[in-house]
């Protein structure tokens, strides 16, 4: 009877382990991310043959060094080149390229994803600014066809972007655009819902207790990418701490919008040569490995420090409701300032101007908030400042909070560039990195000699 029992027992495990076996070979994607130079194809054990075959195909159509994403949907494999809007389907043996579009520097950092058996694309960075288009690949027209969303944020790409359903989360990131010296972090996020092409906000609420370290990561818009994953249950990124020298994983629960932090001794992921995603496991082989380390994301959850979670906000709600009210409450202002402005031209027999941006000989007198700054920053020019200088020339240094004083330096530097530009002249700050340590940041101060005029008007007689 034992032995019945015993035999019983061993039948069911040989079936379990069985089942585990094929699950485990259903693999959802592939990211080779330091190109076909790194490849070692003995170390990528989860593979049938065919899909053996593909994957060594892939180098043909690869760019050197570049991301490579290799997704597979319904037994269907589909290949994309990271900065590229072009995208290829296995088919009969062969990689068969299924748009030819000229791209070179628009589409990087993206994420990919496959709905109703097409190809998608929600774009990422740029040379100039950051930004969250969306794109359908396998389109009927000539071009990929640009899908136009509703309150889609401006110069923003987040570095961790996983898919929910009908949802995409695009979280941790930050905003930046060049030409408007726009670089603001966002711990937060947006998501777009995919079945109304609407975007709405996610706040990122943490516990008190790990809020101020939280603040302490660094994100660089180069490097997160790769070291962000998606499995069926979770998205997740790697995070290394400047200020506190440490190194996380970031997981955030696609059930329930959970968001966890564990420590780690080095960067797994970022390091990796590549990744391959089965169920909530990662296969990944290290720069310096000779064999796959297996990762499973259930297992990192179960000794990692629940840290907040993300709330889904009405879509765009603040925004939708300044817009409502935004004509009345710039109307009050402005219809204060014409009767003002008449009743001192009609007292002095000018004509009103214009409060912001007036003729040249009455500048003065009605910016004088810009111009004493501009006046600071004339004996800089074409020269490189740190950060307390210029806040000390905007008169900031006495801010005690870290985060206020960066939101009114931000909207000082957009003031001045906004005023300089409306002039027809270059841009009087320019944010650059410091190029002895990239994680500092330097501003370059612009041709600022058109004051030469202003500083003499402005002078006493």
């Amino acid at each position: 009877m034992k032995r019945i029992i015993l035999l019983a027992w061993l039948s069911v495990v040989a079936l379990s382990m069985k089942g585990n076996a094929k699950e485990v070979g259903d693999w959802r994607s592939i990211h080779l991310i330091q190109g076909f130079d790194y490849f070692r194809f003995d170390a990528l054990p989860l593979l049938t043959e065919e899909e053996q075959t593909l994957f060594t195909a892939l180098q043909t159509i690869a760019y050197p060094s570049k991301h490579q994403v290799l997704l597979k949907e319904n037994g269907e494999y589909f290949a994309f080149n990271t900065c590229d809007l072009n995208y290829w389907k296995w088919k009969d043996g062969a990689w068969k390229k299924m748009r030819d579009q000229v791209v070179s520097g628009y589409n990087c950092t993206p994420y990919f994803f496959i709905r109703d058996t097409n190809p998608y694309v929600l774009s990422g960075s740029g040379y100039w600014q950051n930004q969250t288009d969306l794109f359908l690949l396998n389109s009927d027209k000539d071009n990929v066809e640009f899908i136009p969303t509703i309150d889609q944020p401006e110069d923003y790409r987040g570095n961790l972007i996983f898919r929910k359903e009908n949802e995409i989360y695009s979280l941790f990131g930050h905003k930046f655009n060049a030409r408007l010296d726009v670089y603001t972090l966002e711990l937060g996020g947006y998501y777009l819902n995919l079945s109304d092409s609407t975007w709405g906000k996610l706040k990122l609420t943490l516990n008190t207790s790990l809020e101020k370290d939280f603040q302490f990561f660094d994100f660089n818009q180069v490097n997160d990418f790769l070291s962000q994953v998606e499995t069926d249950n979770y998205g997740a990124m790697e995070l290394h701490s400047v200020i506190a020298k440490k190194t996380y994983w970031v997981v955030v629960d696609k059930r329930n919008l959970t968001v966890f932090l564990k420590e780690t001794p080095f960067l797994q992921l970022t390091d990796s040569k590549w990744s391959q995603v089965i169920g909530n496991t990662i296969v990944h082989l290290g720069s310096n490995s000779r064999e796959a380390t297996f990762t499973s994301l259930d297992e990192v959850v179960k000794s990692a420090t629940l840290i907040g979670k993300l709330e889904v906000v009405d879509p765009m709600a603040e925004e939708n409701l300044l817009e409502v009210f935004y004509p009345v409450l710039v109307l009050i202002p402005l219809s204060l300032l014409i009767l003002g402005g008449w009743w001192i031209g009609f007292r002095k027999g000018k004509t009103p101007q214009d409060p912001t941006f007036g003729p040249e000989d009455d500048e003065l007198h009605l910016n004088e908030q810009l111009l004493d700054w501009l006046r600071n920053l004339d004996k800089f020019e074409g020269q490189l400042i740190n950060q307390d200088q210029l806040d000390g020339i905007f008169g900031y240094k006495g801010i005690k909070n870290a985060d206020l004083r960066k939101v009114k330096r931000a909207r000082a530097i957009k003031a001045l560039n906004t005023y300089l530009m409306s002039k027809r002249k270059g841009p009087a700050i320019i944010r650059v990195r410091d190029t002895q340590d990239k994680r500092v940041i330097l501003y370059r101060i612009g041709q600022l000699s058109a004051l030469s005029s202003m500083n003499k008007q402005s002078s006493p007689a």
